[in-house]
């Protein structure tokens, strides 16, 4: 048995579920707008589309009345013609305002998304399983769209016969109209009919948008071991993870301990941070370079190795920070550094043989750049909160 799922559907999931097609929406809120843009359209352009109608019918009765008429397939055709052309000028409006109302319903509730996913082989052949199929059909949500099926109907018939009981009178003496009234009150009563099953379909809208959503959050939910597949498959195995860091460390450890012995210093913090400087003038370097840099263990092993290798090692907590903070591995120094650093290398040269290490007190501490303040507090405040390895 399945393990159950309770927790709500993570990013991903839903992203995956919407490329599928499988998105929210409700139908019956786009049909309550689509009524309501329906009703609104005709009182806008009711008056036009009725004159036109009115004068196509009169003319075409006027004409086909005409005793000295030579009916022709030239005439016929002139006719339907003029037809086709008069019940585009109506429907046309109905047809556009239609279009956009039912597309900006659809954006409002699903954005825009074209995926190829949705019309996919593999997709279509599960809809087409006849267990899953079968099991559609005893679930909640087919009872729910068969109660508003029948909703649909009641509201639908409803309205048509309270609009027929309040026209009776007008309805029964249409025969003895003029048609012009006859045809006036025929779209006033398509007009009254779409308001109200609009105005009903409202609320019947906003049911339906909660039970759908309702039900589309139900169905994306996922269980604990779900979740957690899903952060294996997008993040790596932890475990996985683990192994490529620590390898990852056995590298840098490795080019580290050859690059610190071609170091002219280090600059420490003295234990948090350790920054290992190249400076040969003589083979064409024009600024020192940063070739290694670590914190804590890190920092203790440059140290060591550049003891190990008679490499003079400097306590300059700012300077060391601001270095590490920065400057990349094999960069230069940037401007706003030389000042501090270059007061080091003249140390260095001055004395003319390697220092033992020791907190810097000939050399006045460099001023930090203002814009690396904050970090450097962050990255102290990280460092203390870590133990450093004692050094062997």
């Amino acid at each position: 048995m399945g393990e159950e799922k309770t927790e709500p559907a993570t990013d991903h999931k839903r992203e995956e579920a919407r490329q599928r097609g499988n998105v929210l929406k409700s139908q019956d809120a786009i049909i309550a707008l689509l009524l309501f843009v329906f009703a609104s359209t005709i009182n806008f352009v009711g008056q036009n589309a009725y004159t036109l109608l009115y004068g196509f019918f009169k003319e075409t009765y006027e004409t086909l009345s005409d005793k000295a008429l030579n009916f022709s397939f030239a005439l016929a055709m002139a006719f339907l013609l003029k037809a086709m052309l008069v019940l585009f000028l109506c429907v046309a409006p109905l047809a556009a305002f239609s279009f956009a109302a039912a597309y900006i319903g659809n954006l409002a509730q699903i954005g825009i998304l074209f995926s190829t996913k949705a019309l996919s082989i593999e997709e279509n052949i599960k809809k087409l399983n006849p267990f899953t199929g079968f099991k559609k059909i005893f679930n909640v949500k087919q009872v729910v769209e068969l109660l508003k099926a029948f909703l649909k109907i009641l509201i639908i018939s409803s309205t048509i016969f309270g609009v027929i009981k309040d026209k009776i009178g007008p309805i029964l003496l249409s025969g003895t109209m003029h048609p012009a009234m006859a045809l006036g009150l025929a779209g006033n009563m398509v007009v009254t009919i779409a308001q109200r099953v609009a105005l009903a379909m409202v609320g019947l809208a906003l049911i339906d948008y909660f039970f759908q959503r309702w039900q589309y959050e139900k169905g994306l939910r996922m269980s604990k071991q779900e979740i957690k597949d899903e952060y294996k498959k997008l993040e790596g195995d932890p475990m996985v993870k683990a192994r490529l860091r620590q390898k990852q460390m056995e590298m840098a450890m490795g080019a580290m301990q050859q690059a610190v012995p071609n170091a002219d210093v280090v600059v420490t913090n003295p234990t948090h941070y350790a920054v290992a400087l190249e400076y040969k003038p003589k083979r064409g370097m024009k600024a020192p370079k940063v070739i290694a840099k670590g914190k804590n263990r890190v920092a203790l092993e440059i140290r060591r190795i550049a003891e190990e290798n008679f490499i003079t090692v400097v306590e300059d907590p700012p300077t060391a920070r601001a270095l590490y903070l920065q400057v990349e591995i094999d960069q230069d120094i940037p401007a706003d550094l030389f000042g501090a650093v270059a007061k080091i290398i003249a140390l260095l040269y001055k004395r003319k043989k390697p220092l033992p290490a020791q907190p810097l007190t000939e050399i006045p501490t460099a001023p930090v750049p203002y814009f690396i303040e904050e970090e450097i507090q962050k990255e102290e405040e990280v460092a203390t909160e870590i133990p450093a390895k004692p050094t062997e």
